[in-house]
């Protein structure tokens, strides 16, 4: 309903990106930017001292990375922090920080994704907002995976997994899951690698995560392809790809199409790669300097 509250809009376009309805999400959430709220902005901070357009931008942006869109995702994310931060919203800028570590994180621009993780977890101690404390281990965990503290990182990491269960926000849970088994797997633990991408298929599947199930896909791949069982690899680097094109999530689909042209490769179809890579990389008009554009482009050269 045109009509209904800009905060039931801004929940529906969530609803629709874990769904993996991510055109439809951006178009919701687009039709909602701030020339469209002004008149809303008053009685949302006097109630709640949160603003609907920085949740509106918060959630965009993530919308936008999955797209394919990862500059324009970190404007965006940047955006709604900068809007909350001098108005002192605390919920506002919780949400905000919330939505872009991953952001950040995806990005692989790990030097801003380290500094917003601990602009988050101390305002959730100094606000009590505990309920994004998880978001803040999780990713504070897996920049520490990344720097090399693989014991450190992988205990923190399942604590923080713990800690969403304890307080049952149990939203994005297949996505943690998954990216648990991938650090399980760098790091020569292949039992628990494999129990845990397990759970997250099942799990995305069960809950309609459309958003992240292509990702969780591709990274039970990596945990198979970790056990020499290359044949079931393939067809679900396969699956992984054809979801993200149905579901719009283009930076999903290139992190598959990397992992597939990497297989292929190995098994001397560099043709075969390249054709199928090189279409999916020129889909993209930004974000050449991030993780996986540049990982594609050196892929490509190698080809």
């Amino acid at each position: 309903d045109p009509s209904a509250l800009p905060e039931s809009e801004v929940h529906s376009g969530m609803a629709e990106l874990f769904l993996g309805r991510l055109h439809e999400a951006r178009q919701r959430l687009e039709a909602l930017r701030p020339r469209d709220l002004r008149y809303f902005k008053g009685s949302y901070d006097v109630r709640y001292l949160a603003d609907t357009i920085v949740l509106v931008e918060s959630v965009l942006s993530q919308v936008q990375w999955l797209m394919g869109f990862p500059d324009t995702a970190v404007r965006t994310a940047n955006a709604a922090i900068a809007r909350a931060r001098p108005a002192r919203h605390h919920l506002s800028l919780n949400n905000a920080l919330s939505y872009a570590c991953p952001v950040f994180y995806w990005s692989g621009r790990y030097e801003e994704c380290g500094r917003h993780v601990a602009l988050l977890d101390e305002h959730v101690v100094r606000h009590g907002l505990v309920v994004r404390r998880p978001v803040a281990m999780f990713y504070g965990a897996a920049m520490a995976c990344l720097q090399g503290d693989a014991s450190e990182g992988l205990d923190r990491l399942q604590r923080a997994i713990e800690e969403f269960r304890r307080l049952n926000l149990l939203a994005r849970m297949p996505y943690y899951l998954a990216g648990l088994a991938e650090f399980l797997t760098q790091h020569g633990r292949p039992k628990d690698a494999d129990a845990a991408s397990r759970a997250a298929v099942e799990l995305a599947g069960a809950q309609h995560e459309d958003w992240c199930r292509p990702e969780v896909l591709r990274i039970r791949a990596s945990v198979l392809a970790s056990q020499g069982r290359a044949e079931e690899v393939e067809l679900l680097l396969v699956e992984s790809m054809a979801l993200a094109e149905r579901t719009g999530a283009l930076s999903w689909r290139l992190r598959a199409a990397n992992d597939l042209a990497r297989l292929w490769r190995a098994r001397s179809r560099a043709d075969d790669a390249r054709a199928m890579l090189q279409p999916i990389f020129g889909e993209f008009r930004e974000g050449f300097s991030t993780r996986d554009l540049v990982t594609s482009a050196e892929l490509l050269r190698s080809l």
